[in-house]
C-alpha cells in the first residue's frame, strides 16, 4: 500500500521500489481531441501517447504493474481517465501532457498535483521535479491545480506538462527520442 513518505522510487527506478506497485499511465487527449498543436505541427495527443507507452515499458521492466488508459489514438473522457485510477486501486496515477501558451517564450516542463491533495502526490511531484533538474531540464516546479484527472479520484496523482509545443525549442525537444529517454 501507499506510504505518505514514499516517492515510489522515482528518485531511482529500482525494481525494489517499484515491484508490486500499480501505476496508471494516462496519455492525455486522443481521438478527435488533438490537444495543443506545435509550431511545426506536432500534436500533443501523439507526443503523449508515445511518451506514455515508453514510460509504461520502462516502469514495467522495473517490476511495476502498469495500466495505460489508452494504447491507441482514441478519445477518453476525463471521467473515464479518472475512473481508471480508482478501478485499479493504483498507487499512482500519472497523466502525460505537453503545454502551450500565447507567450512563445514560455518553456520547460511543469509538474501538477491535486490542490488540497495528500502528501503522497506532492512527494512524487517533488521527486519528478528534482529528477528533471538533475538531467538539466529547466523545470517550472510543482504547482497545485484542480484538474479533473487529479481530483476526480482518490489516488495519488501527478499531471506532467513535459514542455511547451508553442515554443520552437521545446517542440524540437519533445520530438526527440533522446528527450523522452530522460
Amino acid at each position: 500500500t501507499w506510504q505518505a513518505g514514499d516517492a515510489l522510487g522515482f528518485d531511482s527506478l529500482s525494481s525494489d521500489a517499484l515491484a508490486g506497485r500499480v501505476l496508471v499511465i494516462d496519455a492525455g487527449h486522443g481521438g478527435h481531441d488533438p490537444g495543443a498543436i506545435g509550431i511545426t505541427g506536432l500534436k500533443e495527443k501523439d507526443f503523449n501517447l508515445a511518451l506514455a507507452q515508453q514510460l509504461a515499458e520502462t516502469l514495467a521492466s522495473c517490476g511495476a504493474e502498469v495500466v495505460v488508459t489508452r494504447a491507441s489514438d482514441k478519445f477518453l473522457s476525463l471521467e473515464q481517465r479518472s475512473l481508471a485510477a480508482d478501478a485499479t486501486g493504483c498507487d499512482l496515477f500519472v497523466s502525460i501532457h505537453a503545454d502551450a501558451a500565447t507567450n512563445r517564450g514560455a518553456r520547460g516542463p511543469t509538474v501538477y498535483v491535486a490542490k488540497g491533495g495528500g502528501a503522497a502526490g506532492k512527494r512524487v511531484g517533488e521527486a519528478i521535479h528534482r529528477a528533471w533538474q538533475q538531467v538539466g531540464l529547466a523545470s517550472r516546479g510543482v504547482r497545485e491545480a484542480r484538474y479533473k484527472v487529479l481530483v476526480q479520484h482518490r489516488r495519488p496523482a501527478v499531471l506532467l506538462e513535459c514542455g511547451y509545443l508553442s515554443n520552437r525549442q521545446d517542440e524540437q525537444l519533445l520530438r526527440s527520442g533522446a528527450y523522452r529517454d530522460l
